[in-house]
């Protein structure tokens, strides 16, 4: 009984000492890969930061781009005229405001003009068919001031510039304004005032 007694107290040593080799090894490897974990944390705050200043440095240079890209855009279709622009849809930037298309007739008068209300004859017309090729969505124009304050309608079809854009355009030189009306029988008529502020 004592060799018994003595094999399940060796036994017992060895699963202890066996034990505390495996709870040893395993703190040892869980201190590792916490060490690893700490390390990568900060190397990720590390590159959180850089990304940060990468980030802010880029934002800086998209500025710096859109003021210079800005600087090269005409700010009206007389300005798009003169750098040798014939298209309807122009991209213009007015003084004060963000980039924007506006619809320009380079045709009539010498061209240059930038289209600030577009209306378009009433459906029943027979001039509604041969001289507009535009959306057939019509605008509801009985409205706040407010509303008109902003842009609304579609440059494809019926329109308003928008007060606040309108007074961009002229508000630092003075403009020619030219009205042209088409009424339902294709009749044409036109008036221009040398200076609109």
């Amino acid at each position: 009984m004592t060799n018994l007694l003595h094999f399940d107290i060796v036994s017992l040593l060895l699963v202890l000492i066996m034990t505390t080799y495996t709870v040893s090894a395993a703190s040892e490897y869980l201190g590792n890969k916490s060490n690893n974990v700490e390390k990568g944390i900060t190397q990720l705050h590390q590159d959180e930061l850089g990304t940060a200043e990468l980030v802010s440095h880029l934002v800086d240079e998209v500025k710096d781009i859109k003021m210079y890209l800005r600087e090269l855009l005409p700010t009206d279709c007389y300005a798009a005229k003169l750098r040798g622009s014939w298209t309807t849809k122009t991209l213009v930037s007015p003084p004060g405001l963000s980039p924007r298309h506006v619809v320009c007739d380079q045709q009539t008068s010498g061209g240059g003009w930038t289209l600030v209300l577009r209306r378009q004859p009433a459906p029943h017309s027979s001039h509604h068919h041969t001289h507009y090729a535009l959306s057939t969505t019509r605008e509801n124009f009985n409205c706040s001031w407010n509303t008109y304050k902003s842009p609304f309608g579609s440059l494809d079809g019926e329109f308003w510039i928008g007060l606040d854009v309108l007074h961009a355009l002229t508000a630092e030189t003075p403009h020619e304004l030219l009205v042209k009306i088409t009424d339902d029988n294709g009749n044409s008529r036109q008036a221009k005032w040398k200076t609109f502020r």
